[in-house]
């Protein structure tokens, strides 16, 4: 594993990212947490499981303690993690992410915008 203070190295599905403590002179593991994954499927829609600690992560205005993570069709609060539909560029709950998989329908002249969002998140997250 290479570790250079405040880099953030994927290993596998844990992300680390790893420091330097000056008075010990020892690298340090800073944080672990559960990665985001890409959500294969039939349809060929290009969707990143991400958790609520990752988009945080990912949107400055999202850091805040008053902050709290909700869907962006249903707008319930609390979710633990959701699903980046780069279509529709928006975080679903896993509840509307299956209402609206069950009847979307994957448009070709959508995959030039579908695919920047993707590569956009894809590379913000780290996968």
């Amino acid at each position: 594993m290479v570790t250079r203070e405040g880099k953030t190295l994927p290993l596998g599905r844990i992300q680390v990212q790893c420091g330097f403590d000056s008075r010990s002179g020892h690298n340090l593991l800073i944080k672990t947490k559960n990665m985001a994954k890409i959500v294969e499927n039939e349809k060929g829609f290009r969707l990143i499981e991400v958790s609520a600690e990752e988009m945080r992560e990912i949107h400055p205005e999202m850091r805040g303690a008053d902050w709290f993570p909700i869907c962006d069709s249903c707008a319930s609060g609390g979710l633990e993690k959701g699903v980046y539909v780069a279509v529709l560029n928006r975080w679903l709950c896993p509840k509307c992410c299956e209402k609206w998989y069950s009847a979307a329908v994957r448009y070709p002249e959508d995959a030039r915008i579908e695919e920047r969002n993707f590569n956009r998140y894809k590379e913000i997250i780290g996968l």
